[in-house]
């Protein structure tokens, strides 16, 4: 009797190891090809990241609309420009607010292209901050992920979704582009020129940007004490900028509690900071301190403190740097009553570069960890990019919605609109506060958002569509 031969397995050994080869041959060819080719590999993966972000169909906050509603004008001439040379006003901020006037006159009924606006900057700040770091001697692939994962990150996310965030990308935008011309070293009338004029221009876009000078010693692996001139100047800048809204700054009476200042704020701003990239479950800074709630901090200050303590092994002096850069970023919004996500803008660009300097001095399993903190703080902004994406497809819904019922709205019998999700509560509140008008029509008093138990007529969905409240 012969015994029986089993037949070739056509799932088997040989065919898992052939399939395994065939995807190690496909990966290594990929990787061959994003060595060959860095920057143009970095500019797919970072506009593939960016690109949901562009095609937002809606605004994610009350200040768009707002500003939409005053450039809404048939006359250029009628527009509420703002003046470069009147310090008087709380917020100086020619540069941001005449920016943003001008796009909503031309496209703010589009939102996608205000978005590629405030997206396009965020790349090209995203791409200066690349090459800052390339020649601060970090190899070029690691640059180009760190900056990556910058892009993702929540404070980022934050900013490159919300049209309201054209300071933070300008003050990033003159900071890099001094940076880097202090490490081409151009020659000295031209430096000279050049760091006045992005001085200048930091400071027309937000009043945080007087820590303009500080920022330039990022420059300093490659010049050293020749550095002093350039910050001289662009201090006296600064000083020359306060001296004349110094009184403004001070005394200027707050019309929002949010902008009050005070030292004693400074420890729990830095706790707000410290701990919100690292709890995925917050859409933003200030909201850590609305829940209050344990396990939250606990996450938050864990991982800040494990991500410390991989940077001190790595070096200690960079540990220094790291810390000491990351305060003065955040300069005089520490000062403030309230934390918010875009004021991490500046700060976010330092601590990437130093965590990627950190990790070419890291052993392997420092950059395991690494790795493991960075996958946190990207979920997080990945949240975060999909929630801005939420509430524009809510706010473009609900807007047209509306339009339609608005000629039978009266203050004495208004629309009372109330979201279907509790969650989107708080959204709906935002994109109506203090709106005048949408397409000319008036808003005020004839659009109120109630809770779902408050008697709504209206009731809102997740998309923004509308259907009568039906009560029984």
């Amino acid at each position: 009797m012969t015994g029986l031969r089993s037949s070739p397995d056509p799932g088997g050994s040989a065919t898992v190891a052939l399939r395994v080869g065939s995807w190690r041959s496909g990966l290594e060819r990929m990787l061959e090809l994003v060595e060959g080719h860095p920057l143009a590999a970095f500019w797919f993966a970072a506009l593939l990241i960016s690109l949901p972000l562009v095609l937002n169909p809606g605004y994610f906050s009350h200040d768009e609309l707002q500003w939409l509603a005053f450039a809404d004008r048939d006359q250029w001439s009628g527009l509420p420009w703002q003046s470069w040379f009147d310090f008087r006003p709380f917020q100086y901020r020619p540069l941001t607010f005449n920016t943003w006037l001008l796009l909503s006159k031309l496209v703010g009924y589009q939102p996608p292209l205000m978005h590629a606006f405030v997206v396009g900057l965020g790349l090209l700040n995203a791409w200066l901050l690349r090459a800052c770091m390339i020649d601060s001697d970090i190899k070029v692939m690691v640059a180009s992920i760190a900056v990556l994962l910058f892009l993702l990150s929540p404070h980022v996310m934050q900013v490159h979704g919300w049209v309201g965030t054209l300071g933070d990308l300008y003050c990033l935008l003159a900071a890099l582009l001094a940076v880097r011309l202090l490490q081409r070293e151009p020659g000295k009338a031209a430096e000279l020129l050049g760091v006045a004029g992005l001085t200048m221009l930091a400071l027309w876009s937000k009043e945080s940007a007087i820590v303009f000078p500080t920022v330039l010693l990022a420059a300093w692996p490659r010049r050293r004490w020749s550095l002093w001139l350039p910050v001289a100047l662009s201090a006296m800048l600064v000083l020359g900028y306060l001296a004349l809204r110094w009184q403004t700054i001070l005394y200027t009476p707050r019309s929002e509690a949010y902008y009050l200042w005070s030292f004693s704020n400074i420890p729990s701003r830095l706790l707000d900071y410290a701990a919100f990239p690292f709890v995925p479950s917050l859409v933003e800074t200030h909201v850590i301190r609305l829940h209050d709630s344990a396990w939250r901090w606990a996450l938050g200050l864990g991982l800040c403190a494990g991500l410390l303590a991989l940077i001190a092994r790595a070096s200690w002096r960079m540990l220094l740097a790291l810390v000491v850069g990351w305060i003065v970023c955040l300069g005089p919004t520490l000062l403030l009553a309230q934390s918010a996500s875009v004021y991490a803008y500046l700060a976010s660009a330092w601590v990437f570069a130093v965590c990627a300097w950190a990790w070419q001095r890291s052993a392997l399993w420092s950059r395991r960890l690494l790795l493991a903190i960075a996958a946190v703080v990207s979920f997080h902004g990945f949240l975060i990019g999909g929630r801005l994406v939420q509430i524009g497809i809510l706010q473009h819904g609900v807007y047209a919605a509306i339009g339609p019922l608005m000629p039978n709205a009266t203050a004495a019998e208004p629309l009372r609109l109330a979201v279907e999700k509790r969650r989107d509560h708080w959204a709906l509140v935002r994109m109506f506060h203090e709106v005048p008008s949408w397409r000319r029509v008036p808003l005020a008093d004839r659009v109120v958002v109630v809770k779902i138990d408050d008697g709504p007529t209206w009731i809102v969905d997740s998309n923004g569509s509308l259907r009568v409240a039906c009560w029984t």
